[in-house]
């Protein structure tokens, strides 16, 4: 709430109803003045790289827009609670472009999002929304297949604008500042972007229609990061103490993993898991991540010896080992 990061952060807070819904627009500039308050910066004041939470505004002209509803509307859906949230959403589509936004050539439809830690920035997360199953993905997809069969393309029917409202500095700013209520920098950040989806996207955070959590709910927690197991939880942990300790995570990742993870029983137990299994297969070889094992060369660490950035890698290499197990699992049931 301090008026020196952002007042444009008060005024949605104040009245969310500002900023409520689907909005129209005739032009990408003006769609992000549409949605985003005017203090702050434009995406292109930040690094590709750059890390918070984002805001991606998509303005699709009101023709493409109308088909992909119809399309939407009557297209099966397998499971119902899709169907139930595809309707929600084209209702409210159909109702503002029937309403408010009659006979603007341009609706704009916010996305609030995090963009992630290591390699992944805002754009690449919004190239992964975009082929994701999520409402909002299959919606830009729709929107996109319909825009290339018209005349001029999907550049004369659609403007993308992805704004970083909160860098991971901020961020980290903010959760020194008030966020002794929170265990991980990643729960903090699950409820910014619950805020700004609530104001942006327009109260879609009671049901979660476009993948925005309440706030304090901790569902995105729960909910689509929970099939990658431990993984995300470790590398918040080791985030967490590196704002705390205002040093670099790369820094934190060198110390030993049993001193990082020394509070967090469960991830106690994971790291004996793990040293167990080189004690058994006396190697680091297909079993810690390629660079981590070559640094090992052909000496078998102690527990104390196994650094926290190791042992977040081993995590998240078996949570995706057992994503895909899962989804081939899936794949097999489905052709029967």
């Amino acid at each position: 709430m301090n008026k020196k990061i952002s007042p444009g952060v008060l005024e949605f807070v104040r009245d969310p109803q500002l900023h409520y819904g689907i909005r129209s627009a005739s032009s990408l500039d003006e769609a992000q003045a549409r949605f985003v308050p005017a203090d702050f910066l434009p995406g292109s004041a930040y690094s590709q790289g750059m890390q918070g939470a984002y805001v991606t505004g998509t303005a699709v002209s009101t023709a493409v827009v109308r088909e992909a509803v119809d399309l939407m509307s009557t297209k099966e859906v397998a499971r119902t609670d899709a169907q139930t949230s595809d309707r929600r959403f084209t209702n409210a589509v159909t109702t503002f472009v029937e309403g408010p936004g009659k006979g603007q050539p341009f609706v704009v439809i916010p996305y609030t999002g995090l963009g992630t830690q290591g390699k992944s920035g805002i754009s690449s997360r919004f190239d992964g929304k975009f082929w994701s199953e999520q409402l909002i993905g299959r919606f830009w997809r729709t929107c996109a297949f319909i825009a290339s069969q018209k005349p001029g393309g999907m550049e004369a029917h659609i403007r993308i604008t992805n704004v970083a409202m909160f860098s991971r500095p901020v961020i980290d700013a903010l959760f020194l500042h008030a966020g002794t209520g929170y265990d991980t920098v990643l729960e903090f950040e699950h409820d910014i972007e619950a805020l700004v989806g609530g104001a942006f996207v327009g109260g879609r955070s009671s049901d979660g229609g476009l993948n925005v959590a309440a706030l304090g709910s901790g569902l995105l927690d729960h909910g689509c990061d929970s099939h990658r197991g431990f993984g995300p939880q470790a590398y918040a942990i080791m985030d967490t103490l590196a704002v705390r300790s205002r040093v670099s995570r790369e820094q934190v990742e060198k110390r030993p993993a049993y001193k990082v993870f020394e509070s967090y029983p469960g991830f106690c137990d994971k790291l004996r898991d793990l040293h167990e299994l080189v004690n058994e297969k006396s190697t680091t070889q297909q079993i810690l991540a390629r660079a981590d094992a070559k640094t090992h060369r052909d000496r078998v660490p102690t527990l104390k010896q196994l650094t926290a950035g190791e042992f977040a890698r081993w995590l998240n290499a078996g949570g995706g080992r057992g994503c895909a197990a899962e989804y081939e699992r899936l794949f097999a049931v489905s052709l029967f």
